[in-house]
């Protein structure tokens, strides 16, 4: 049966790794037990890290510093036409 369309709105990214890393990816690929190629397997992987964080609380400051930064690269901010937000 195949499976529903995924509709969450999703974004590509490219990575290279090493030989070793990829071969690591290849073998779990084959236990099934992750997904059915390496690229299913390697987002499989980091979706699983990141949820990790956000349970430890790893990633509040991250997100809080990385929200900061783009408020201050965006155009507008850019254009000294508004300021920076508070910084939390």
């Amino acid at each position: 049966m195949a499976r529903k369309p995924n509709t969450t709105e999703t974004a590509q990214i490219t990575i290279s790794l090493t030989n070793l890393q990829k071969t690591f990816l290849a073998a779990l690929t084959d236990t099934e037990q992750y997904g059915r190629n390496v690229a299913e397997t390697a987002r499989f992987l980091l979706a699983e890290k990141i949820n990790e964080m956000i349970k430890a609380g790893e990633l509040d400051r991250v997100m809080s510093t990385a929200a900061t930064l783009r408020a201050y690269e965006s155009p507008v901010l850019r254009s000294g036409a508004a300021t920076a937000p508070d910084s939390p």
